[in-house]
């Protein structure tokens, strides 16, 4: 049986709000959008996509900071 903590239909919804989220932020374009995925679905550290693309992280913290905005208006 499942754990008692373990509810089926939790992780359902959970599935869906994450399916969901991946689909808008594809929809984001440039550089931002790409800030975004790697930071909430690769795992990124903002550092680790500063040095990958080449930015400050301070670069990385705005523009993850825009995408994010530009997100929640879509929800």
């Amino acid at each position: 049986p499942p754990e008692p903590w373990h509810d089926p239909r939790a992780e359902i919804d959970r599935s869906i709000r994450v399916a969901r989220l991946r689909k808008l932020a594809d929809g984001l374009a440039g550089q931002s959008g790409l800030i975004l995925r790697l930071r909430l679905f690769a795992g990124h550290s903002n550092r680790e996509i500063a040095a990958s693309l080449g930015l400050s992280e301070a670069n990385v913290r705005v523009q993850l900071s825009n995408a994010v905005r530009r997100l929640r208006d879509m929800l």
